[in-house]
């Protein structure tokens, strides 16, 4: 669908009064203490339904759509990219533009958003990156957001992740999100890691209290006390492993090392561990070289 089209449907839908969206706060405690119970989330639809709230019939929707099969399953999610389109005023508000311009793609999951890449398309694009995650994040259609990818939010000056991470935390980052990625472009064909700085990410651990995988992609990184009890996988790409960084990924708070290394080509470095036992319980990283 065109950016016009989208801005003119959306134009259009506020211009007809649509109502407001409804939630349950009874329903959404539910969710977010078993955010993987379909039953919930279906009674949920059906109350939504009721209030005249088209979120219930997407819920409806995708459901049916994940038990079709063939030609049905298709057409059932020709009606969920309809519906989607039809409401998005409601459903998306300002962040129609941004996934019009497929610089904000969204992954959907009965009714709500699960998955969220945000990022430049071009080099000479205008989207402002961090203001579209803060966005994101107090949506209501984000309310059990559970993996949010960011790619590359500036080429001018560099690429600096630091106000992304300030957005995360100003928002109070999200119960809900246990994957987040920093640094999801094509190196060295888009940006070279050294041009990209993370800065510091500390205050994203409060912020994230449930995340069980982190990946950063750039240079310039201070990691502080890894405070991440749930951590499970955590890859880190840079040019370079300062001391500093070492020792924080070997700290009894950090996730430890596992699985670990540097390689890739030179100025390179990758390091990562994944399926470990939670953070607390992980040891110390043991022969890491560079």
């Amino acid at each position: 669908m065109a950016r016009d089209e989208v801005e003119e449907a959306s134009s259009n839908e506020l211009s007809e009064s649509t109502p407001e969206g409804k939630s349950n706060p009874e329903f959404e405690a539910t969710l977010l203490k078993d955010p993987d119970n379909v039953e919930t989330y279906l009674v949920y639809g059906d109350w939504l339904q009721s209030q005249g709230d088209p979120r219930g019939e997407l819920i409806a929707l995708q459901h049916a759509a994940s038990k079709a099969e063939g030609a049905e399953a298709s057409d059932l999610k020709r009606r969920v990219t309809a519906l989607i389109q039809k409401h998005q005023a409601l459903l998306l508000g300002s962040l129609a533009t941004p996934w019009a311009d497929e610089e904000l793609s969204l992954e959907w999951h009965l009714g709500f958003i699960r998955a969220a890449r945000v990022g430049r398309k071009e080099f000479n694009s205008t989207l402002d990156v961090s203001e579209t995650v803060s966005t994101l994040l107090a949506h209501p259609s984000a309310r059990f957001l559970k993996s949010l990818t960011v790619g590359i939010v500036t080429a001018d000056g560099g690429n600096d992740y630091e106000d992304v991470t300030q957005a995360i935390i100003q928002a109070k980052g999200s119960s809900t999100i246990q994957s987040l990625f920093l640094g999801d472009f094509d190196y060295p064909r888009e940006l070279e890691i050294s041009w990209t700085y993370l800065n510091g990410v500390s205050g994203l651990y409060a912020a994230l209290p449930h995340l069980r995988s982190l990946r950063l992609r750039g240079a310039a990184l201070d990691l502080g006390e890894m405070d991440l009890p749930e951590l499970r996988d955590f890859t880190l790409e840079t040019g370079r492993l300062p001391l500093a960084v070492v020792k924080s990924i070997a700290s009894p708070q950090g996730p430890g090392l596992v699985q670990r290394g540097v390689h890739g080509r030179a100025g390179e470095g990758v390091a990562h561990r994944e399926g470990a036992p939670p953070a607390r319980e992980a040891g110390p990283v043991h022969g890491l070289s560079v």
